[in-house]
């Protein structure tokens, strides 16, 4: 096994996650199924199989949720995405006492807010909300929380920008450009048109019906535009930290009307660790097959949960929470307008 790296390692710390590559030359393993094309084993060993490598990828899991190197061993030449990654950062990041959690974040003055909310919940029009009306962007995808609650780390990462987002008033943005205006009108078209065909082939055509949904489905996704948040904002972006003030639950519902509501710090608590084990539910699954296959780890996922406890609670402390609740087309100037003199009563309430 060859390992990559860096020539000479000046850090006096272990490191947490060892990627490593092997040779194709090595001896095929005869690996056993834990499910359908999906997690395998041998003896110690533990693998995940993906449809874009040709030999599993292994993962030495038994210290994911405690201190001790995780070490990761791909076949040499793997390019592209390494399943579990993300999951493995965040549940280390708990054990070094931080929390790394799915959201955007901005500051408007020297207020800073973070936006959590399930996927397609509208975190990111809430984000442009503020973007537009002069706030500074800090993170549009992960936001990790310093073990004291009060301060957050952002990444700058790609805006995915959706054709929806354009009606809500996005189309403002400096560095929206005509072609990209057309892109997205045309995906909003082809999905119509696409799910019309998916629901007259299921009349006229049963048998195809379920090929013609999947295409449906398949170009709804498609319907946005990644880019780096430095382009959308016409800005020079870099890693930066604020204090977290204001923490905002988003959602969309089917009335007409913006509803922001405030949160007991309990039901905040119980919303972001749901959002959390969402985040971490791949990793959780192949813990679960470890378990199986290899040994326990119910002990160690226990102290794992604790430790985040500890965390949430921090995090929740002298903090603002509300929930969004907004219909999916909300105009971005309502929403901020609506947002703001909520929180403004809140804090007059709270004097």
């Amino acid at each position: 096994m060859r390992v990559c790296g860096a020539e000479k390692d000046t850090s006096d710390c272990a490191p947490d996650i060892e990627v490593r590559f092997k040779s194709k030359s090595l001896p095929t393993v005869s690996w056993r199924h834990l499910g359908e094309h999906d997690a395998v084993h041998a003896d110690e060993r533990f693998a995940i199989e993906t449809a874009d490598v040709a030999s599993p990828i292994e993962f030495d899991l038994q210290n994911v949720f405690s201190d001790g190197p995780i070490r990761i061993t791909l076949p040499s030449g793997t390019g592209g995405r390494i399943p579990l990654l993300r999951s493995i950062i965040n549940s280390r990041c708990v054990d070094k006492q931080i929390l790394g959690l799915h959201g955007s974040a901005f500051t408007l003055g020297d207020h800073g807010y973070m936006v959590c909310g399930w996927p397609r919940g509208g975190k990111t029009g809430v984000m442009l909300a503020y973007l537009l009306q002069g706030a500074e962007y800090l993170a549009a995808e992960w936001v990790y929380v310093a073990a004291d609650g009060q301060t957050m780390h952002g990444v700058p990462e790609p805006i995915r920008l959706r054709d929806w987002h354009l009606r809500q008033g996005a189309s403002q943005l400096k560095q929206v450009r005509l072609k990209d205006k057309f892109r997205l009108t045309s995906w909003k078209h082809a999905a119509g048109v696409a799910t019309v065909a998916a629901q007259v082939s299921g009349r006229v055509l049963p048998k195809i019906a379920k090929s013609a949904r999947k295409l449906a489905a398949s170009v709804d996704r498609n319907r946005y535009i990644d880019r780096p948040a430095a382009d959308w904002l016409g800005q020079d972006l870099r890693p930066r930290s604020a204090s977290l003030d204001t923490i905002l639950l988003a959602g969309t519902h089917d009335r007409s009307e913006i509803c922001v509501t405030p949160l007991t710090a309990e039901v905040a608590k119980r919303r972001l660790i749901a959002l959390h084990d969402e985040d971490l539910d791949d990793l959780r699954k192949a813990v679960r097959r470890w378990s199986y296959a290899i040994a326990d780890m119910s002990d160690c996922v226990g102290a794992f949960e604790q430790k985040r406890d500890v965390l949430f609670d921090r995090l929740l402390q002298d903090k603002q929470v509300y929930a969004v609740d907004h219909p999916h087309n909300a105009n971005l100037a309502d929403l901020y307008q609506t947002l703001q003199s909520n929180r403004k009563e809140s804090c007059l309430l709270s004097l």
